[in-house]
Parts: C-alpha cells; sequence; structure tokens
C-alpha cells in the first residue's frame, strides 16, 4: 500500500486544507477513538502542507513525558534550560521561537497527554501566532484545561472522526494485503 494513501479520509483532509487556505492562523482538533486514524490523517495533512512549501513542527505528546515541563517542544529548545530558568521565561523564549515562522504547521499528537507547561505553550500558540495548529485527541481522555480551552474558546475547530464504512474497510485491507478480500471478512473487519 503506498505509504501516503488515506482511505476513507478524503472529506476529512480536505476540510483541514480548506480550513488552512481560509483560516492559516487557526487549526483543528481531530477527535476519536484509538485506531480511527487521528494520526494517520495528521500525518497525511502535514504531506500535503510540506509538499507546497509549508514549515512543519511535529511533537508528540507521551505518558512517560507528561511530568517533564515542555517536553513536547524540547526540539525547539536551543540548549538544556538551566535550574534557575524559570518557567515562563521558557515558555516565552518557546513562543518567540514559533512567533518568528511563516506558514508554520504545529501539529501535536495526543495533545491531552501534554505536560501543563506545554499545553499552555500550546493555547499560546494558537492564540497569538500565525500558526495552524492541529491537535489530536481521543475520545474520553481528559485533556489539561489549555488544550480543551483551544475547541471551547473557539481558537480550535473540533472534528469528531466517525469509524469507515464497510466499503472503506473493504478498500483498505484490498490495499493493505495487495488484492481482493471477500466480504464477509470485510464485514467482520468492520464491525470489529
Amino acid at each position: 500500500m503506498d505509504p501516503g494513501a488515506l482511505v476513507g479520509r478524503d472529506e476529512e483532509l480536505l476540510l483541514l486544507i480548506e480550513a488552512h487556505r481560509c483560516r492559516p492562523a487557526g487549526g483543528i482538533v481531530l477527535e476519536g477513538p484509538p485506531g480511527i486514524g487521528k494520526t494517520s490523517l495528521a500525518r497525511r495533512f502535514v504531506d500535503v502542507r510540506s509538499a507546497a512549501g509549508a514549515e512543519v513542527l511535529w511533537l508528540a505528546a507521551t505518558r512517560t513525558a507528561a511530568g517533564i515541563p515542555f517536553a513536547a517542544f524540547a526540539p525547539l529548545l536551543s540548549g538544556a534550560p538551566s535550574e534557575a530558568d524559570p518557567s515562563v521565561d521558557v515558555l516565552a523564549r518557546l513562543l518567540d521561537e514559533v512567533r518568528g515562522r511563516r506558514d508554520l504547521v504545529v501539529v501535536v499528537d495526543d495533545a491531552p497527554l501534554l505536560d501543563d507547561s506545554s499545553a499552555a505553550l500550546l493555547h499560546q500558540i494558537a492564540l497569538a501566532t500565525d500558526a495552524f495548529v492541529v491537535a489530536t485527541v481521543r475520545t474520553g481522555d481528559e485533556p489539561p484545561d489549555a488544550v480543551a480551552a483551544l475547541w471551547k474558546d473557539g481558537l480550535l475547530e473540533r472534528v469528531a472522526l466517525q469509524a469507515l464504512s464497510e466499503r472503506e474497510v473493504g478498500e483498505l485491507l484490498s490495499a493493505l494485503l495487495d488484492g481482493p478480500v471477500e466480504s464477509s471478512v470485510t464485514r467482520r473487519v468492520a464491525e470489529a
């Protein structure tokens, strides 16, 4: 299967592209259950935007790093912050780093797992920069207040991804297995 292929998410991909075209300093929160394709959709959007010349900052939040301030944004830090470096200075420094970039797409995969400092920075990026933000959120995860405020305050549009149809599951299986798949198999996988 073509690694750039995306089955059953054409409408959502077009929504992301159109949202970025109309409001480049906005963004979208992709919400859905685990395995529904949030990350794959975000990656495909990034591929499209990168090909058009956009700069992409891909950040992944993890449970392991949730206790480390600004862990998700560590790739932007030049040198390690000292013990005496207050969080507000780090936040301001990172925000300035993002502010200075043109046509920037910031993607945060698993945004509810962000540490509080990174969540506050993400909120400030959405509020005070020209970056286009895409955040993925698992249905049922309780995000930090700053992440929930992204859609509650209207900074980002929240899009709930739906399960693929049985036909789309069949297309995906055929593409992955490089050949036709029996309808009974497709039906069982779609139900699962």
